[in-house]
C-alpha cells in the first residue's frame, strides 16, 4: 500500500526532509517580495525572506493556485493507494476546486482538513 501525504510550506520542512521524505508533497504558498513572487521554501527560504525584508522590500503572502492543487491530487490519484492532508493554511480557495476530485476518490483521500 503506497501513502501520499500533502501538505503545505507552513509546515516549514526543508529541501534536505523532503528529499528524506519522498512521499511527502508540498502545495507552496505564495511570498511576493517587491511585486514578485516566490514559492515559500522553494524559490526564497526564510533567511533570504529576513535579508530583503530588513533590506526594506515590501512583502505579502497569497495562497497556491487551485491549479497546483489539482493537479497534484490528480497524478497522486493515479500514483498513490490514499492521500493523507494535513495543510496548515486554511485554503478556501482551493476547496471547490478539489472537491471534485476528492468525491470521486473518497476512499483514498484519508484525511480532509479544508471541510
Amino acid at each position: 500500500m503506497k501513502v501520499a501525504i500533502v501538505t503545505d510550506s507552513l509546515t516549514n520542512l526543508t529541501a534536505a526532509d523532503l528529499d528524506r521524505y519522498p512521499d511527502v508533497y508540498y502545495g507552496y504558498l505564495n511570498v511576493i517580495v517587491n511585486d514578485k513572487a516566490y514559492a515559500e521554501q522553494k524559490e526564497i527560504n526564510n533567511k533570504e525572506l529576513f535579508r530583503m525584508i530588513d533590506e526594506g522590500a515590501t512583502y505579502s503572502t497569497s495562497q497556491p493556485a487551485p491549479e497546483e492543487f489539482v493537479q497534484l491530487y490528480t497524478k497522486l490519484l493515479q500514483d498513490y493507494d490514499y492521500i493523507l492532508e494535513e495543510k496548515q493554511a486554511k485554503l478556501e480557495e482551493i476547496k471547490s476546486e478539489i472537491s471534485e476530485i476528492k468525491a470521486e476518490n473518497r476512499k483514498k483521500v484519508l484525511k480532509d482538513v479544508l471541510q
